[in-house]
């Protein structure tokens, strides 16, 4: 192990309160959560011809902010939402907008990540929606990119777009076969993994930041002992601290 692989810890970010009144608001999963004054919304931006519903999460606020776009894992946001909805309130109260880009075209399912023209087809819909997202109003300029599983993929391949500014992926893996994101610039990469993972591998992981690290990029990983695949089945406290050290990070790039 060395400096930019280490395994967790009590390295806390936040107020833990804080996270857990979070949580509890999500429970409810009403369309405001006024406790923590972070707010819902729901708009369509046009991809490739069809029409894509974005939910944004954001805090009550004038000032403009960065956005993070949130990658779902290969079953969507329907399985493990509460973990979702929790990351995405958690930026929110931060200062930091939260989109949830359901990035599968109409009939795409997990079973299409086995060709590379699909991936290519993921990136562009990241691509287009962030054009979008940068048009709003209370865009500060800055975006992120959150992947779980499948989206951390998907936002491994986008990293190299030079208008993202971090990214964090969960329990993430480079596409299979011979399809790499392309050379050039690569965005500050954290990478969360949990080492009982049996279904994306911990070396999975280190390979992420192998390959970010061989393109001139600044990335680490944390390593999470004990955990699985899928954030949501991960122990509480360490989600928590999961959760945390991923909005840390986000802030500590994206904020200026």
């Amino acid at each position: 192990m060395n400096r930019r692989e280490m395994v967790a810890g009590n390295y806390m970010f936040l107020q833990v309160s804080r996270i857990i009144a979070l949580f509890a608001c999500t429970l409810a999963f009403h369309c405001s959560c006024t406790a923590a004054e972070v707010r819902t919304e729901e708009f369509t931006v046009e991809v490739k011809g069809r029409t894509l519903a974005i939910m944004r999460y954001a805090a009550e606020g004038v000032n403009t902010r960065p956005a993070v776009l949130m990658l779902h894992g290969a079953r969507g946001f329907g399985v493990g939402h509460l973990a979702y909805v929790e990351s995405a309130t958690t930026l929110a109260v931060n200062g930091i907008d939260a989109y949830l880009v359901s990035y599968f075209g109409p009939g795409e399912s997990v079973a299409c990540s086995r060709m590379a023209s699909c991936f290519d087809a993921w990136t562009e819909t990241v691509a287009d929606v962030t054009t979008a997202i940068l048009k709003r109003p209370e865009s500060s300029g800055r975006v992120g990119l959150l992947g779980f599983s499948l989206g951390g993929a998907v936002a491994f391949a986008s990293a190299r777009d030079p208008r993202v500014g971090a990214a964090v992926i969960f329990y993430g893996f480079i596409i299979p076969g011979n399809w790499r994101a392309g050379p050039g610039r690569f965005a500050p990469l954290l990478v969360l993994h949990g080492d009982n993972d049996n279904i994306v591998p911990l070396s999975a992981g280190r390979e992420l930041v192998k390959d970010a690290l061989a393109r001139g990029g600044r990335a680490e990983i944390v390593v999470y002992p004990g955990q699985p695949h899928g954030f949501s089945t991960w122990s509480r406290p360490i989600a928590i601290e999961a959760v945390e050290r991923m909005t840390a990070f986000f802030r500590s790039e994206l904020i200026q």
